[in-house]
């Protein structure tokens, strides 16, 4: 009995790629400025870090103090 390869990988290579150029030709950008988004955001970190603290594993997950200032305002 043969099994065949799934097609999920090379689906999942194929829609990342497909995402980044959509991203890098800017549509993304031009279609979410045509929205209007009623209501409030709310962003949610795993953690803050302090001036000058070593970036940790999943950086994108963290922030820094100067970069939660700038996202909560005066």
């Amino acid at each position: 009995m043969a099994f065949r390869s799934s097609p999920e990988p090379v689906l999942d290579t194929v829609r990342r790629a497909v995402k980044q150029t959509l991203f890098n030709v800017g549509y993304y950008h031009r279609r979410l400025s045509q929205l209007a988004f009623p209501g409030v955001a709310i962003l949610c970190y795993h953690g803050i870090r302090g001036a000058g603290e070593p970036a940790p594993p999943f950086n994108d997950l963290h922030v820094d103090e100067e970069t939660f200032s700038r996202h909560s305002g005066p």
